[in-house]
């Protein structure tokens, strides 16, 4: 996270820091590349997704409730990142570049770059919840909609979305935005974090980006195996009675097929596919937030770690590589659905054929 006091800073403070300011910036330059490039598909796949839902109907079940959920979490913290490689770049736009950058990256900090962490974070409880949700519907698929019903499913996402503010407003809160000038007289805005600030940054980052970050992927992962064994299950069931025949289903009574069904654990087709989408989404989101948490180990475990220590550079490198796999995570998830999901791809070629013109015809006489 930029907090843009980096030009303030004693000299002296640089020369004890693992990065040299050289090497910090161009570190940056690379990887906001990627940051604007996923920022923007990001913004434009999640967009789709939301369309695309509501068009196959955002009340049809919970499972598309949440999806849509997880869809306007990843456009939020696609949106509220772009500004930052903007920032950035803004430097080699006039010979007053370094106080439009140092502005920016002042005046965004807060309300754009910070904004995406919560978001991040609201996707990565919606991505734990949906993943609990699959489960249990392969699991106990008789018994899914008694145990998780619309109205609960909306009650959590919105509780989700209060909890993940509540827990950052405080540290948002206790940051102070200070006017003031430079040398050269141009007008610079830097944010100053107090000591109460200081003690929230440190229970964010024990609290939410390592204990509450790393159950989500525990339970993430033990959802994933779970739907992982009963696919297998039920496409081995029906493998077997396609390869055997039907002709004891065929013949048996109506009890005895649900008796036959419920000891094979087979799944419908919808299911199998929801669960396959599912899957891919999960996989993803534990790679990336393996990755992402480097951040927050290397704050427990290097001195200076942090927006106002003598480690910044490395800490807004680190920070950035945890942007980047955060956008990668929040624009891929249309890549699972056009790749896996049949109703998905149906409704977006009917989308896509409305834009086509069609052919004439004429009335012959």
């Amino acid at each position: 996270m930029n907090i843009a006091d980096l030009e303030a800073t004693n000299s002296t403070v640089f020369s004890v820091s693992i990065v040299t300011p050289e090497v910090y910036r161009l570190c940056i330059e690379i990887l906001h590349v990627p940051l604007f490039i996923f920022g923007v598909f990001g913004i434009f796949s999640n967009g789709f997704n939301i369309v695309v839902f509501a068009k196959q109907g955002v009340a049809s079940d919970s499972t598309t409730v949440s999806l849509v959920a997880l869809s306007v979490s990843d456009l939020l913290g696609c949106a509220f990142m772009l500004p930052q490689p903007v920032c950035f770049y803004l430097k080699s736009t006039s010979d007053s570049g370094a106080a439009l950058e140092h502005n920016c990256f002042a005046l965004t900090t807060m309300t754009c770059t910070y904004t995406h962490i919560i978001c991040s974070k609201v996707t990565c409880f919606i991505t734990a919840y949906i993943s609990v949700e699959r489960a249990v519907s392969v699991v106990f698929p008789l018994r899914v909609k008694r145990i998780i019903r619309m109205q609960s499913t909306v009650t959590v996402i919105i509780a989700i979305f209060i909890v993940a503010v509540a827990l950052h407003a405080p540290y948002a809160a206790s940051i102070e935005m200070v006017w003031g000038s430079t040398l050269d007289n141009s007008t610079v805005v830097t944010l100053r974090v107090t000591a109460l600030g200081k003690l929230f940054n440190a229970i964010n980052n024990i609290l939410i980006a390592m204990v509450l970050t790393t159950a989500s992927m525990v339970t993430v992962a033990i959802a994933t195996v779970v739907m992982i064994s009963r696919v297998h299950v039920s496409v081995k069931w029906r493998l077997g009675h396609a390869r055997n025949g039907n002709s004891f289903l065929a013949n048996a009574k109506a009890s005895d097929k649900n008796v036959c069904t419920k000891m094979s654990g087979k799944m419908s087709s919808k299911n199998i596919e929801m669960c396959k989408t599912v899957m891919g989404i999960m996989t993803l989101f534990l790679v990336c937030s393996a990755c992402s948490h480097i951040p927050a180990m290397a704050v427990l475990s290097l001195p200076g770690m942090s927006s106002y220590g003598v480690n910044r550079y490395l800490y807004e490198i680190f920070y950035t590589m945890k942007f980047d796999f955060d956008l990668i995570n929040s624009s891929a998830n249309m890549l699972f659905y056009i790749k896996i999901s049949s109703r998905y791809r149906q409704t977006m070629v009917h989308m896509l054929g409305k834009f086509k013109s069609e052919p004439r015809t004429l009335n012959m006489k």
